[in-house]
């Protein structure tokens, strides 16, 4: 693969293609009683490169695990690498949400003191894709049918039948020459409840819940309680909130969490009193962030906001 191609201004670009890569949806046949079906889904990633409307498979993957699996995708080739991390959801129309973060970096040559310089872009990317459909990556741009380079990622839900989970599986049907692609995989928790409460001298002043998915922002109001003061219930507090990350880590799993907090006036314009907040804590314990001189409230004392993430019903972190 050539990396010296035009339209690198462009450098992603998506689609969605009708039936650009078939593959049949696998159903099991008459099931034993004694075993539960599983739902799964399937992933064919596959690289195509065409010259003068030839086109040529260069690799091909298929990802097989329970709705929610991951994969990551790298691309290395003379000069350039792309880097991706994929983030899927099942929605109950069969559709996949594919969330993806791209970085891609595309060697430039030599400074004048002969240190190397790089062309480095990031992107985020989302789209819906269904059985019939295709997410295109075109990773140097979108140059025609004659002379292209794309990565086409489509979808099937299927069915197994086992008596226990599954594991989630990697088959390299045709690997990249010279390892020039890489996909990896896996399966973590995307669904969450956010309990957030502010709280000072041990007295609950507001509170607020709501359910989040990973690396999504979720803006969640914060409700007065009885012990708190007037200007509190004129002047409300809300928290946008990302559940930025979750780690497997035994005895305890860990989140890390990203947050803005916001508070209106009572003619509705919004300020910010903490910008890029951040943390990491337990898995169902209480993360403290200290807002006492950020917020100001009458009478003196340690004012808190205190976060409480824990999986949301039906999600498991084993």
């Amino acid at each position: 693969m050539n990396a010296r191609r035009s339209g690198i201004a462009q450098l992603l670009f998506w689609a969605l293609a009708i039936g650009i890569c078939a593959f049949g949806l696998g159903r099991a046949g008459s099931q034993p009683t004694t075993a539960a079906t599983v739902s799964r889904i399937q992933f064919c990633i596959t690289a195509i490169e065409a010259h003068s409307n030839t086109p040529n498979l260069i690799s091909e993957t298929l990802i097989e695990g329970p709705p929610g699996t991951d994969f990551n995708l790298n691309l290395k080739s003379k000069g350039f690498v792309l880097t991706t991390r994929f983030l899927t959801d099942l929605l109950p129309d069969q559709r996949v949400e594919m969330r993806a973060a791209l970085e891609t970096r595309r060697y430039l040559g030599q400074s004048d003191h002969n240190l190397p310089l790089y062309e480095i872009d990031t992107q985020r990317q989302s789209v819906l894709v269904g059985t019939d459909e295709a997410a295109v990556l075109f990773p140097f741009g979108q140059e025609g049918d004659s002379d292209s380079f794309k990565i086409v990622i489509t979808q099937n839900p299927i069915e197994r039948t086992a008596k226990r989970p599954m594991p989630l599986e990697i088959k390299l049907v045709k690997p990249a020459p010279n390892g020039e692609i890489e996909v990896t995989a896996r399966k973590i928790p995307h669904r969450f409840v956010a309990r957030l409460a502010l709280v000072r001298n041990g007295q609950t002043l507001a509170q607020g819940e709501s359910s989040c998915r990973l690396e999504a922002v979720q803006e969640i109001k914060l409700i007065p309680a009885g012990a708190a003061p007037e200007t509190l219930h004129q002047l409300p507090v809300a928290v946008a909130l990302t559940v930025s990350d979750f780690t497997r880590s035994r005895p305890q799993d860990t989140v890390g969490i990203h947050f803005d907090v916001l508070q209106s006036d009572p003619a509705g314009a919004v300020k910010s009193l903490v910008r890029n907040g951040a943390g990491v804590g337990t898995l169902g314990e209480p993360l403290k962030y200290d807002l006492t001189n950020f917020l100001s409230l009458p009478n003196t004392g340690t004012c808190e906001l205190i976060f409480t993430i824990r999986l949301a019903e039906g999600e498991s972190s084993d």
